[in-house]
C-alpha cells in the first residue's frame, strides 16, 4: 500500500452529532491508525468538503486552512460519552455555532484532528465545494448517483422542479466530479515532497471560474428547449426567486397550471394528481436542504491547487487537470444536462439527438469538446 484514501462520510444534514461524530471525526482517526500501522510509509488523502468554511459570513474568502470550531474535539467526544441523546440534542447548537448543520461540523472537527495527530504521515486533506457530473472522465457528463445541483436540474428535466429559493447572482460554487479525483490523486503526489507534509485543497470554482445559480438555471432551460426530456409528465423549465413568498408564488402557480394544462391535454386524473402532488412536494424538499447554501455564497482560495497545478508536468496536467478556469460552464453545461438524460433517465438516444441537432444548426463539434483550447482548435 503506498496511498489510503479516505472517502467515507455521513452526509445527513440532520443526523443526531455523536452518530455523526462516530463516522466524520471518529473515522477519520481510525484511518489515520491504519496509515500508521502500515510496514512502509503510506500517504493519507481525506475527503472533506469546502463548507467546513460556511460557518464564516457570506461573501467570506476561505482559505485553504483549518476551519474554526467552538469547542476541542477530545473534549468534546469525552462530554458525548456520558450524555443521553435528548441531552446530546438541547446541547448541539451552543457546540456548533455559527455551523449550519452536524455535517460541516463533524467534517470541520475531523480536519483538526487529522491535522493533529498525522504525525510523520503524509496527509492531504481535500476540499470539494459542490460536486457535479463529470467534464471528461470517464465521459463527459458522467453521472451514477444524484445529490446537490445535479439532483436540482434532475427533477426540473422532469418537470417537477420549477423553482427554488436562493440568491440568484450569487457565486454558486459547483466541481465536476473528475476534477475532485484529479486533485485527489496529485494531492497524493505532492504532498510527501512538502516539508511539513500536510496541506489542504480546495477544489473548487469561485474563484477561478465563478458561476451564479441564474446563469446555472438559464443553462437548464436553453438545454432542456432543445432537447426536453422524453419522461417528462410537465414542461420542464426551473428559476431561481429571492424569498419564501415569491418561492410560494410560483411554486403554487406552476404546479396548478401543470395540472390543469395537463387535464386539458386530456392526462389520466389520478396520473395528474400523483405527479402535481409529487411536484409540489419536491419542490419544498429541495427548498428546505438548499435554502441556506442556495442563500449565501462563500469563495474558496484555491491557491494550493494552482500551486500543485504549476508543479505538474505537462503531460500531468493534461491527464489531471485541476484547474476550474481551464474550460467554459456554458459548454459544459450542455454535457452535464446529457448526462442527467443519458446515465440517469436512460434517454440512451440523447447524443444521436445532439449530434443531429449540431448538424442542422450547423455546429462543429459535439458532446465532449468543452475545453477553451478546442473551442480556439475550431476557429
Amino acid at each position: 500500500v503506498d496511498v489510503i484514501i479516505n472517502c467515507a462520510a455521513s452526509i445527513d444534514f440532520e443526523t443526531r452529532l455523536d452518530d455523526i461524530m462516530n463516522t466524520n471525526t471518529r473515522g477519520p482517526m481510525r484511518v489515520l491508525n491504519l496509515a500508521q500501522a502500515c510496514e512502509k510509509p503510506v500517504t493519507l488523502v481525506h475527503m472533506s468538503t469546502a463548507y467546513v468554511g460556511s460557518h464564516n459570513p457570506s461573501g467570506t474568502r476561505v482559505m485553504e486552512t483549518l476551519p474554526k470550531v467552538n469547542i476541542d474535539p477530545e473534549e468534546l467526544m469525552e462530554k458525548l460519552k456520558t450524555m443521553s441523546p435528548k441531552e446530546v440534542e438541547e446541547k448541539t447548537p451552543e457546540w456548533i455555532g455559527t455551523h449550519q448543520n452536524t455535517y460541516t461540523f463533524s467534517k470541520a472537527l475531523g480536519e483538526t484532528m487529522i491535522e493533529r495527530y498525522h504525525g510523520d504521515i503524509p496527509t492531504a486533506i481535500v476540499r470539494p465545494s459542490i460536486i457535479v457530473n463529470a467534464k471528461t472522465d470517464p465521459m463527459p457528463g458522467w453521472i451514477e448517483n444524484l445529490s446537490g445541483a445535479a439532483a436540482v436540474a434532475f427533477y426540473s428535466h422532469l418537470g417537477r422542479c420549477a423553482v427554488v429559493q436562493g440568491s440568484d447572482n450569487n457565486i454558486f460554487d459547483i466541481v465536476p466530479v473528475d476534477y475532485v479525483v484529479n486533485a485527489t490523486i496529485a494531492a497524493a503526489w505532492q504532498v510527501p515532497q512538502l516539508p511539513d507534509k500536510f496541506r489542504i485543497y480546495h477544489s473548487a470554482s469561485s474563484t477561478l471560474n465563478p458561476i451564479s445559480p441564474n446563469k446555472a438555471a438559464d443553462m437548464v432551460m436553453d438545454f432542456q428547449q432543445r432537447f426536453p426530456s422524453r419522461k417528462a409528465f410537465f414542461k420542464p423549465e426551473i428559476q431561481i426567486v429571492p424569498d419564501y413568498w415569491s418561492f410560494k408564488r410560483v411554486q403554487i402557480q406552476k404546479t396548478l397550471s401543470w395540472g390543469l394544462g395537463a387535464l386539458a391535454a386530456g392526462k389520466n386524473p389520478a396520473k395528474v394528481l400523483e405527479a402535481t402532488l409529487k411536484a409540489y412536494f419536491t419542490m419544498n424538499v429541495i427548498r428546505g436542504f438548499f435554502i441556506y447554501f442556495a442563500s449565501n455564497e462563500w469563495f474558496y482560495d484555491a491557491s494550493n491547487v494552482l500551486d500543485m497545478d504549476s508543479k505538474m508536468s505537462e503531460a500531468d496536467r493534461k491527464m489531471f487537470p485541476v484547474d476550474c478556469s481551464k474550460f467554459r460552464w456554458d459548454d459544459y453545461f450542455d454535457d452535464f444536462n446529457a448526462g442527467l438524460l443519458e446515465f440517469v433517465l436512460k434517454e440512451t438516444d440523447i447524443q444521436q439527438r445532439r449530434k443531429e441537432y449540431n448538424e442542422q444548426m450547423g455546429k462543429v463539434g459535439g458532446p465532449g469538446n468543452t475545453t477553451v483550447e478546442g473551442l480556439q482548435s475550431q476557429s
